[in-house]
C-alpha cells in the first residue's frame, strides 16, 4: 500500500471479478473449495488444503463428457485417501453416485417401477 491511496486500493479490488467459491458443512468441519483449490477446516482446529484436479483438455469441448467430469472433480476432496472423508464415508459416497448406473442395465419396466420405490 506504499504511495497508493486506501481509495485507490478498494477501488482496484473492486474493480476485480470475484473468486468462485462453493461449501459444505459437515459434522467435523467445514470444506471450502474453488475451482482451483480446497481447504477444510476441523473442529479440532485442524486444516486439510489442496488443490482441485483440473478436467483434461479434450473433454473441456465435449459438453457431457465435461459436465460429468466436473461432477466426478467436484467431490474429489471428499473421495481422496488423503480426502476429508472417512472410509467408510468414501464408500459410502461412490456407491450413491454409481447407483444410478444400474437403472441403465434393468429393462424399461423394471426401472420405472424401482423409480416409483
Amino acid at each position: 500500500m506504499q504511495g497508493q491511496s486506501l481509495a485507490a486500493v478498494l477501488q482496484r479490488a473492486d474493480s476485480m471479478p470475484l473468486p468462485l467459491l462453493g461449501g459444505m458443512a459437515r459434522p467435523d468441519g467445514v470444506v471450502i473449495a474453488s475451482e482451483r483449490f480446497f481447504a477444510f477446516a476441523g473442529r479440532d482446529g485442524s486444516v486439510l488444503e489442496g488443490e482441485m484436479p483440473r478436467v483434461p483438455t479434450f473433454m473441456r469441448r465435449l459438453p457431457l463428457l465435461r459436465g460429468l467430469a466436473r461432477l466426478t472433480l467436484s467431490v474429489s476432496p471428499l473421495l481422496r485417501r488423503d480426502g476429508v472423508a472417512g472410509r467408510r464415508e468414501r464408500l459410502l459416497l461412490t456407491g450413491v453416485l454409481l447407483a444410478p448406473l444400474f437403472f441403465v442395465f434393468l429393462s424399461g419396466t423394471a426401472t420405472l417401477i424401482a423409480g416409483f420405490v
